[in-house]
């Protein structure tokens, strides 16, 4: 299954490092969605 908000594939350049962190941050941002979805 893929998430419309995960990008297939990451553009390497000057914003390698940011888009990396924003990749994290979505990454666990749907980690919690999903936590929280399973508990309910």
């Amino acid at each position: 299954m893929v998430r419309k908000d995960e990008p297939q594939a990451v553009p390497e350049g000057r914003d390698g490092s940011v888009s990396a962190t924003q990749e994290l941050a979505r990454l666990r941002a749907g980690d919690a969605r999903m936590l929280k979805a399973e508990q309910e």
